[in-house]
């Protein structure tokens, strides 16, 4: 049984971990980490101005959300 769970893994690159294998498919897409970390900078930058300017933590985190999702995706 141990030599069929060997010969898959060299078969599909899998790592035995799920978040491994997630993160060695996302480094094959192109372009990932570098529309990646533009929206993690502008989403950390609108927040802090959202919550330095209304003072609410929740709208604060929803723009920074925002942000980083619009940012990544436009950028992808």
């Amino acid at each position: 049984m141990a030599q069929i769970d060997q010969v898959a893994t060299k078969k599909t690159g899998s790592t035995g971990s799920y978040l491994g294998d997630v993160e060695q498919t996302i480094q094959t897409y192109p372009c990932f980490r570098s529309s990646l970390l533009p929206g993690i900078v502008s989403g950390a930058g609108f927040g802090f101005i959202r919550g330095m300017s209304t003072k609410n933590v929740r709208i604060a985190g929803n723009w920074t959300v925002g942000t980083f999702v619009i940012v990544s995706t436009a950028g992808w």
